[in-house]
């Protein structure tokens, strides 16, 4: 399994470790307020709701970029991607159920947040969050 998925991603490797003084990547995210206000909600309106078709589910697991990084799923985009025709139908399936029972799963709704360095030069690295989500 991992030779094929070696052989469909193209063997690359991310590059998660980068060496970084704790206390500075705090400094950098500090001023980021830790009050939002987020719904707490899994309902979805369903007077706005039309139900997914599989074409355009196909076209959006199609245009997925196989470089996309691993959202906290862990499920390669690439592999999504070179399945789309197999996976297009049931995906359909669960979309169309979870928002005709207002239910979204609180996978779909999980984040990993990178911190990204703004620049690479001088002692003071800042970095700016960037969110990574599930591609479903």
């Amino acid at each position: 399994m991992w030779k094929l998925l070696k052989e469909i991603t193209g063997g690359k490797q991310m590059m998660n470790d980068i060496s970084v003084d704790v206390n500075m990547l705090n400094e950098s995210f500090i001023c980021i307020p830790a009050n939002v206000m987020i719904p707490n909600s899994n309902s979805v309106n369903n007077d706005c709701f039309s139900c997914f078709n599989t074409n355009d589910v196909l076209k959006c697991l199609q245009s997925l970029k196989p470089t996309q990084s691993l959202g906290p799923d862990g499920v390669p985009a690439v592999i999504l991607k070179k399945c789309a025709d197999i996976l297009c139908s049931p995906l359909t399936d669960i979309f169309n159920e979870s928002f005709s029972k207002s239910i979204i799963p609180e996978s779909w709704k999980n984040i990993k947040i990178v911190p990204v360095p703004k620049s690479t030069s001088g002692p003071n690295v800042k970095f700016r969050p960037i969110a990574i989500t599930s591609p479903f």
